[in-house]
C-alpha cells in the first residue's frame, strides 16, 4: 500500500558528572626500603570517572610509586605524593612522606688480643668485632671495670697494678645496656 511511519530519536550523551574532591589516606612516614599502600577516596560517589593517576610531585629521587598507589622508599627525605583525577577535571590531593635510615642495631661484640698474659707496664691491644656489619653505628666505648688496676686508653689497655683484673667493655650503640669482658692475666714485673 505504500503506507509507512518515521519517528525521530535524539541521542543524548550520558551526563558526566566530575570529580570534586580527593582525599589521600595511609600515608605515614617510613624507613628506607619499605613500602607503603595509599588509597584514594573520591567524591561525589557517583563521578562518572573515579580513577586517579599517582605521582611524586616533589623528592622523587627519594621514592618511586605504582599506577595501584603504592610508594617504596629508596633513600631518606621527604616526598609528596600527589593523586590527580582521571576525568580531566584538574582535581588532585596531596600528602607528605618523610623517609628515615632505618636502624640496625648491634648484636654483638667480640673483643681479641694477641694475647692473653702481660706484665705490669706494657699494654695490651684489644680489637672489637662489632655485628651485624650494616649496624648503623659500630662505634664503642672502651672503659675499665677497675681504674686502680688498668686505665682504659683510646685503645690499648695498660694495666698499672695487681695481678689478675677484668676488664668491662659496653657498647654504646644504639642504647644498647649489654655489657661485654675480656679477663686477661697480668703478671708482676721483676722491676716492681
Amino acid at each position: 500500500s505504500g503506507v509507512f511511519g518515521e519517528i525521530t530519536i535524539t541521542v543524548n550523551p550520558a551526563p558526566v558528572t566530575n570529580v570534586t574532591s580527593i582525599t589521600i589516606s595511609g600515608a605515614k612516614d617510613i624507613k628506607v626500603g619499605d613500602s607503603l599502600q595509599l588509597s584514594a577516596t573520591v567524591k561525589p560517589d557517583n563521578a562518572t570517572n573515579k580513577g586517579v593517576t599517582w605521582s611524586i610531585s616533589s623528592g622523587s629521587s627519594y621514592a618511586t610509586i605504582t599506577d595501584a598507589g603504592k610508594l617504596t622508599a629508596k633513600a631518606a627525605g621527604t616526598v609528596k605524593v600527589k593523586a590527580t583525577a582521571k576525568d580531566g577535571s584538574g582535581v588532585s590531593a596531596e600528602v607528605t612522606v618523610k623517609i628515615t635510615v632505618k636502624t640496625v642495631s648491634v648484636t654483638s661484640v667480640t673483643l681479641s688480643a694477641g694475647k692473653t698474659t702481660i706484665y705490669v707496664g706494657d699494654t695490651l691491644q684489644l680489637t672489637a668485632a662489632v655485628k651485624p656489619d650494616n649496624a648503623t653505628n659500630k662505634n664503642v666505648t672502651w672503659s675499665s671495670s677497675n681504674t686502680s688496676v688498668a686505665t682504659v686508653f683510646e685503645f690499648p689497655v695498660r694495666p698499672v697494678l695487681s695481678i689478675t683484673p677484668t676488664i668491662s667493655f659496653a657498647t654504646v650503640v644504639p642504647s644498647s645496656s649489654a655489657k661485654f669482658s675480656y679477663s686477661a692475666k697480668f703478671c708482676k714485673s721483676s722491676l716492681y
